[in-house]
């Protein structure tokens, strides 16, 4: 080994990226101080091993297929990018990116590959949690307003399919006093309380979701009468009415009606409970 080979080892060896050699058929050949130490074994226990031994058992089918693909690399095209999940020194899940390059001999077989590899992982978590906040709402926990949306589209596009849809329009009923009586702090409180009644009472195909303020949606699918709009919001007023602070809600159930928007159908559901606020604010004050 010369000068400059024994050089460029001893920088591998340092390298904080996990460095290895795969043989074809994915036998570690070589692995530097960084690999071995992420998988909790050293380099000589490492030599021999196939790297698939290391992954999580439930992902061990994905790193087998990952592996099938080097018979698409070519001398012409070596090389590859992957990220995909693993596992560490504790077994635990984690996301890695590799960098592979393909060797082949001369007659065009492939030799081994080269891997330089790095977690991912606290970048692959802050991915997931952007994506999650940017279509649920921070306080309570439901899709927001434009994912509510966006999902009484995709339900009234399968309605054209031949899925029967309705929509229920919830309203809280007297919410501002919860805020001057109590403090805003309370208000929060009783919005994520009512969100999980709301779960709580709707179907395992229903949708729930906030559009702001004390104002709701459930996404009713699929959905024959009026009638089973009535018994999912009956079940929400009786989840309503259980709650650390009972409240009372205003909802409004319809039917969508072929041919019909978003628009259209949020503006029939709102006025209609719109009419049952009205009609209970009559019989209150009879």
């Amino acid at each position: 080994m010369d000068d400059t080979e024994r050089s460029f080892r001893e920088l591998v060896e340092e390298l904080p990226d996990l460095v290895c050699r795969l043989a074809p058929d994915g036998t570690l050949l070589y692995v530097n101080k960084a690999y071995a130490e992420y998988f909790g074994h050293s380099q000589s226990a490492l030599i021999g091993r196939c790297f698939i031994d290391l992954v999580p058992d439930d992902v061990k089918n994905d790193a087998r297929r990952d592996l099938e693909l080097i018979v698409e690399l070519s001398p012409e095209h070596p090389l590859r990018s992957s990220e995909h999940r693993g596992g560490d020194v504790d077994g635990q899940h984690r996301w890695q990116h590799w960098v592979d390059k393909a060797l082949f001999s001369a007659d065009r077989e492939l030799v081994e590959l080269l891997c330089i590899g790095r977690d991912v992982t606290d970048r692959r978590l802050l991915e997931q949690q952007v994506q999650y906040h940017a279509r649920h709402d921070s306080l309570t926990g439901l899709v927001n307003r434009r994912c509510t949306l966006e999902a009484v589209d995709n339900a009234l596009t399968c309605a054209a399919d031949g899925a029967p849809v309705g929509l229920l329009y919830v309203d809280l009923d007297d919410f501002k006093s919860v805020n001057d009586r109590f403090g805003h702090r309370a208000g929060d409180r009783m919005l994520t309380e009512v969100a999980q009644a709301l779960h709580g009472a709707v179907r395992a195909t229903d949708a729930v979701g906030r559009l702001g303020g004390d104002e709701f949606v459930v996404v009713c699918t699929p959905v024959h009468t009026v009638r089973e709009l009535d018994e999912v919001a009956d079940r929400i007023e009786q989840r309503l009415a259980r709650m650390s602070r009972p409240m009372t809600a205003s909802i409004g159930a319809v039917l969508f009606q072929p041919g019909e928007t978003v628009d259209a159908l949020l503006h029939r559901a709102d006025e209609a409970m719109y009419r049952v606020k009205q009609r209970r604010h009559r019989r209150d004050s009879a």
